[in-house]
């Protein structure tokens, strides 16, 4: 018995893979190394072009609807997905967003003598989920397609929006009722 329960401590998950991040200044120094002293523009000027460049991709993207290619590292654009509500084994599916708001009024209704506290100590709550019917059931997220990377151990890689992009995506999708992204 003793020897099951420490053989099941290796199955514990851990923190995960290793997570590593370019940031943006990373890219200075490699921008250093392949230019020219006499054509290097300074660190400051070096961040708004970035940050320009940035911004006016995300632009192409979320707000004319275009896939940005690049020629070593893939696609990036907006992808457009019909939610599955159940999964194929029956199972209420875990990757539609919460609804927080409407669960935790949910669940205040459910147990007006508990503080929150409380509440968060409960098991089995039941969950609300977005249902996104302004959208017709349709979830919106940033793709980066990877098949034409040319990139090893293209997996490990992630792509992470800014705050900045997915908040201009949500304030598109819900102005415009006609904005179409394709799958």
């Amino acid at each position: 018995m003793d020897n099951q329960e420490s053989n099941k401590d290796w199955k514990k998950r851990g923190k995960g893979k290793i997570v590593s991040t370019v940031k943006h200044y990373a890219f200075y120094s490699g921008y250093l190394k392949h230019t020219l002293k006499s054509n290097r523009i300074p660190r400051q000027e070096y961040n708004k072009f970035l940050a320009d460049l940035m911004r006016t991709l995300m632009d192409a993207v979320i707000e004319e609807h275009l896939e940005v290619k690049f020629s070593n590292i893939g696609s990036f654009r907006v992808k457009e997905t019909k939610m599955q509500f159940i999964t194929a084994d029956g199972q209420m599916n875990k990757s539609i967003p919460t609804n927080w708001d409407a669960s935790w009024k949910y669940w205040r209704e459910l147990h007006p003598d508990k503080t929150d506290v409380e509440i968060i100590a409960l098991s089995n709550k039941p969950i609300i989920r977005h249902e996104n019917e302004s959208r017709n059931n349709h979830i919106y997220r940033f793709n980066w397609d990877k098949r034409t990377t040319l990139l090893k151990n293209k997996s490990y890689y992630t792509f992470r929006p800014t705050r900045l992009a997915k908040e201009k995506l949500a304030r598109v999708l819900k102005t415009n009722e006609n904005v179409t992204f394709y799958g």
